[in-house]
């Protein structure tokens, strides 16, 4: 890849409308997926009685709720993101969708380098190139959905997983799958899928997904794949909300974010 590839592709200004959407749809994903539940905290939190009694109390979620507001507005929404970032950490002790918080975290943290305007301006027709925000924030984000297929893909490409016993063992042991694979057949209804078939399809799925978006050719074929993909694993098994927030980083690559410019203030 040449040096103006590179810069084009890490360093290109991202536009500020599908932004400004963008940050609005990550604001009501944080406030669905932090909205106070009945949790325990788990280790290291359990060790600060304190902030535990911080975490629960009510007036912690009325400063969350106003913080997502300021944010989704983006009143300072880089000052919001950050604050909003360091109070959410504890939810992270929780004993339910850590993985799940710890992905809309980390988008969270790349709008801290993100320079995004306020909804106010959303009609705004010129605009000042140099407030534009470059497009790496927004690479972390795509690259932390391919990290998330890719790792799990090559987790899984081991012969215990890949001849179906793995699945057969985590749907007896484990209390969030919904089927039982212990007669080593998934029954469809109208045909019984060999175990074997269904793991190795997974993580041939996996793999395709970790890449698949990163091609224009492939892009819509990965949102179709994937989409479909995360609806039937909800039929198998519950892993809180990993599923939907999967589906909703999509999004960082079928938004048109990258900003052309026509009519700009130099």
């Amino acid at each position: 890849m040449s040096t103006e590839k590179i810069d084009r592709f890490l360093f290109s200004a991202i536009h500020p409308k599908p932004l400004i959407i963008f940050r609005i749809l990550v604001a009501v994903m944080i406030a669905f997926m932090f909205a106070p539940r009945d949790l325990n905290p788990i280790y290291p939190l359990t060790e600060f009685p304190s902030l535990i009694s911080v975490v629960f109390s009510d007036v912690y979620h009325v400063i969350i709720y106003i913080l997502i507001i300021l944010f989704a507005l983006g009143a300072k929404s880089r000052i919001a993101a950050l604050i909003l970032f360091i109070l959410l950490v504890p939810h992270d002790f929780l004993n339910e969708g850590r993985k799940s918080k710890q992905v809309i975290l980390c988008v969270l943290m790349c709008f801290v380098f993100l320079k995004s305007l306020p909804i106010w301006q959303f009609n705004k027709k010129n605009f000042d190139t140099t407030i534009l925000s470059p497009m790496w924030p927004m690479r972390l984000i795509q690259i932390q959905l391919s990290l998330i297929y890719g790792i799990n893909a090559i987790a899984k490409s081991t012969p215990y997983y890949l001849s179906g016993d793995a699945l057969i063992d985590m749907s007896t042991a484990y209390k969030n799958f919904h089927v039982d694979f212990s007669s080593g057949f998934y029954d469809l209804g109208f045909v019984e899928v060999p175990i074997v078939v269904l793991a190795i399809s997974s993580v041939l799925i996996e793999y395709f997904l970790a890449i698949g978006f990163w091609f224009k050719k492939t892009r819509w074929i990965a949102l179709i794949v994937g989409v479909g993909f995360h609806i039937y694993l909800t039929t198998i098994m519950s892993i809180f909300m990993l599923d939907y927030v999967s589906i909703f980083l999509y999004l960082a690559f079928i938004i048109p974010f990258q900003f052309k410019p026509k009519n700009t203030l130099s």
